[in-house]
């Protein structure tokens, strides 16, 4: 059982990870879309 906890617990960690990549991708991909428009 405590197995099964550890592993859920690493796959929710993992997906916070990416979650976190994908975010601040969509944050530098907005900001690159606004410069673009200033100029």
């Amino acid at each position: 059982m405590l197995a099964i906890l550890h592993a859920m617990n690493r796959l929710q960690i993992s997906f916070e990870n990416i979650n976190r990549k994908n975010d601040a991708e969509i944050v530098l991909t907005h900001a690159e879309i606004e410069s673009n428009h200033e100029i």
